[in-house]
């Protein structure tokens, strides 16, 4: 579910049809254990799961043809990202979508990252940030989102505060899980303006002017999360009653 703006319903999760070819391939306890984490946060990232859902550690063990523990393992894990809510006595719940908190968040947090980034990261590190300037549009929105996660990323990690590094891409991963949501109405949103933006990012990084860094990037933020809004809603509207 959405909080802040508008709700997506809730539904239970259906029992994962996990392929064969990886249900076949589990070899140790600890492998088990990493591939389940695995496929249950790239669902929650992408939102193959839904905001919301409930999760049964029996129907997950279930879909992956594996015990519970190694579910129950994963779904810990999870919870402690974020991207999971234990619900006492009942199971488990695929954290909802907040806007407000991410987009509070990622204000807050971000342009701190770009202030230590310009003053601690060497020069390599930033020239290596032009492999970033560029994008083909041609690849589509999902590409775009792709992109956008793993531009941002390479932002905050150049940052010398490896606990506030850990806090930015965890919102960072948040706002991925809005962006899937809206893929389906949005997909003629052009990426033009935004990557001239990361080109200015760049820029200031480059220059190693962490103010000017840090104020294009709350810039660059600006209303992003409104129109993931709107393009979420008009995902709902449009589905048939």
């Amino acid at each position: 579910m959405l909080r802040d703006a508008g709700a997506v319903p809730s539904t239970s999760a259906a029992i994962i049809d996990i392929p064969k070819s990886i249900m076949l391939d589990y070899r140790t306890p600890n492998l088990m254990r990493e591939r389940v984490y695995r496929r249950l946060r790239s669902d929650i990232l992408f939102c193959r799961l839904t905001p919301g859902a409930d999760l049964h550690e029996m129907d997950l063990a279930r879909g992956f043809a594996v015990s519970k523990s190694p579910v129950r393992d994963a779904l810990l894990r999870l919870e402690s990202e974020g991207l999971i809510e234990v619900l006492p006595r009942k199971g488990y719940r695929i954290a909802p979508l907040s806007i407000k908190m991410a987009r509070e968040l990622r204000e807050a947090v971000e342009p701190v990252c770009m202030l230590g980034a310009a003053v601690s990261a060497d020069d390599e590190a930033l020239a290596a940030l032009d492999t970033w300037r560029n994008f083909d549009l041609a690849h589509g929105f999902p590409a775009w989102v792709e992109y956008n996660r793993n531009f941002h990323v390479a932002l905050v990690a150049l940052s010398p505060n490896s606990r506030m590094v850990a806090t930015a891409v965890g919102v960072i991963e948040q706002c991925e899980r809005l962006s899937h949501l809206a893929i389906a109405a949005y997909q003629n949103t052009r990426a033009g303006g935004p990557l001239a933006e990361h080109g200015e990012i760049i820029d200031a990084l480059q220059a190693r002017d962490g103010a000017r860094a840090a104020a294009l990037l709350a810039r660059h933020h600006g209303d992003g999360p409104v129109r993931v809004m709107k393009a979420i809603r008009d995902r709902l509207d449009a589905r048939p009653v």
